[in-house]
């Protein structure tokens, strides 16, 4: 799950988006299966750091653009009150629009911390499943070594039984 995670908000550039295939997804998810968690949570965290950040830069420079033209058209002498409504809706419906992503960032954020504290509780399971499944194994090896040492104390007591029964046929037979 993290693996997938990571692939997809993994900062690409144009030419890697236009040569990606699924073969290509699938080396990297190969390559990537062997990776401790902990890395690939810092990857997917850095990757959405890097897209916040390009986000960021992007609206301030759209907002810096638009503050230019706003600048640039309010010095003209002959200002048409319409057109500096028009640009004042533009520039709301910009705000507005630069709200809505910071919004959608910030509920991907929070469904991705979300999906990997859940990978963390699994892994903390999974972990704590191994560790009794390796001491069931030592217990399980204890065991055996304790059956195999029955085993031969009771070859060694049925071999001399069965020498001993030896004895007594031949004792028997003396006596007939």
């Amino acid at each position: 799950a993290l693996i997938s995670l990571y692939l997809n908000v993994k900062v690409r550039s144009n030419k890697e988006v236009e040569e990606i295939s699924k073969s290509k997804l699938h080396a990297e998810e190969t390559a990537l299966k062997d990776s401790d968690p902990l890395i690939l949570i810092e990857y997917i965290k850095s990757s959405i750091e890097i897209l916040i950040n390009f986000q960021m830069e992007k609206a301030s420079q759209l907002a810096e653009s638009k503050r230019d033209t706003f600048n640039e058209s309010s010095t003209k002498p002959d200002d048409d009150p319409n057109d500096l409504e028009k640009l004042t809706q533009s520039l709301e419906a910009e705000v507005r629009m630069h709200i809505r992503a910071e919004q959608q960032q910030r509920l991907k954020i929070e469904s991705i911390e979300a999906s990997m504290e859940e990978n963390e509780k699994t892994i903390e399971k999974l972990n704590a499943t191994l560790k009794k499944l390796s001491n069931d194994n030592l217990e399980l090896k204890e065991m055996c070594k304790k059956i195999t040492a029955c085993k031969e104390q009771l070859k060694k007591a049925l071999a001399e039984k069965a020498h001993s029964n030896d004895e007594l046929k031949q004792d028997l037979k003396v006596l007939e």
